[in-house]
């Protein structure tokens, strides 16, 4: 199986499906052959703990439960360091986040939040504001006390920020809250720049206009029918998940994803952002957003800094910057910026501020008798 989905021969047993390249459409394939052929619904995440096929089979064989949804995944639980949570993007998908839990170090614990429905069951938490909620729940029970280090890809990005906000208003810190090319797509406050998808390259905008006419009519038209086709799938799908959710029965592998995209868009749109009393990190590749600085979030936050990765000629997508090479950079950054917000909190406090009022007052009685 997956010597045919990865189109490598021979793999060995004991090979990370991560070192053969592997991604997450490929993963969907492989995991969705292996529903059919062993009856076992196996999550995706699985591949952090059991990357190669001997791991994988071993699992299968035991029955694990650890099979069973997890909101929080273990992409990498040991390291001295404070641990980073990532929330997924539009897709629900964390497999991708694996080459910057690499990237920032084996001493670096790197956990990823992962959205309801993946196992196809209902979606109940309809709103940002309750993903918020909950995933805070859950990390809390990983790491009871703060400073907090979260961030977010793309939709993640909102509630990273959501958590943000419900962090400072239970009495704790988010310490850093990193978004990765998270632009706010809907409900911008009044004045800002209206929402615009990330912007081509120069070289990819000449690669385009290369081509000829009839090519490009070819791909407008190719782009529209694959439009309207995604939008009469939808109306399908929205029917039948009605129906399976008050039935009791998974949603299938196979429309789960656009299950979950369905979903998250519809919290996304319905999501008011309020202003941040703090400060947060976006992280974009350059020159894809230079027609929209600040993505939306410039009039949302006390404090907002702008962490360009790469050049226009490194990228064609937002995901580029968590990819490699540039996905080096991105962990460098957050790193630093990781230990700069962990000084920040530690900051000793002055005499005054701790010192009880009656030690104060019998030292100034001291000093005068001197």
């Amino acid at each position: 199986m997956w010597e045919d989905v990865l189109g490598i021969s021979p793999i060995g047993v004991r090979t990370s499906f991560f070192d053969l390249g592997g991604r997450s459409i490929l993963a969907a394939r492989l995991f969705m052959q292996i529903s059919r052929e062993f009856g076992e619904d196996v999550p995706l995440a699985a591949l952090f703990d059991a990357p190669t096929i001997e791991q994988l089979a071993n699992r299968l064989q035991r029955g694990d439960s650890d099979f069973k949804f997890h909101t929080i995944v273990e992409i990498n639980a040991s390291g001295s360091r404070s641990p980073f949570f990532c929330v997924h993007g539009g897709t629900g998908g964390t497999l991708f986040l694996h080459r910057l839990a690499r990237a920032m170090g084996s001493d670096q614990p790197f956990y990823a939040f992962q959205p309801q429905g993946v196992d196809g069951d209902p979606i109940t938490r309809t709103t940002i504001q309750a993903m918020a909620s909950h995933y805070i729940a859950e990390m809390r029970k990983i790491q009871p006390q703060g400073p907090y280090f979260i961030g977010g890809y793309c939709f993640g990005g909102s509630v990273a920020f959501e958590m943000a906000q419900q962090l400072q208003r239970q009495g704790a810190e988010a310490a850093v809250v990193a978004m990765f090319s998270a632009q706010l797509r809907f409900n911008r406050p009044a004045g800002e720049r209206p929402f615009a998808p990330e912007r081509l390259p120069q070289h990819e905008k000449a690669t385009q206009q290369k081509k000829s006419l009839p090519e490009r009519i070819k791909g407008a038209v190719r782009w529209r029918a694959r439009n309207l086709s995604y939008i009469s799938r939808t109306i399908v799908h929205k029917a039948a998940w009605r129906v399976m959710n008050a039935a009791g029965i998974p949603v299938p592998q196979k429309w789960r994803e656009l299950y979950i995209v369905h979903s998250l868009t519809a919290a996304e749109k319905s999501y008011v952002p309020q202003f941040f009393d703090g400060k947060i990190v976006i992280f974009h590749g350059g020159g894809l957003y230079d027609h929209d600085p600040g993505m939306g979030w410039s009039k949302l936050a006390k404090e907002i800094e702008d962490c360009v990765i790469g050049t226009a000629a490194e990228q064609k997508t937002r995901r580029d910057i968590l990819n490699e090479p540039l996905v080096e950079q991105v962990a460098a950054q957050l790193k630093k910026l990781m230990d700069e917000g962990r000084l920040q909190v530690e900051k000793p406090r002055s005499v005054a501020l701790v010192m009880p009022s009656h030690l104060i007052a019998a030292i100034a009685r001291s000093q005068n008798a001197a």
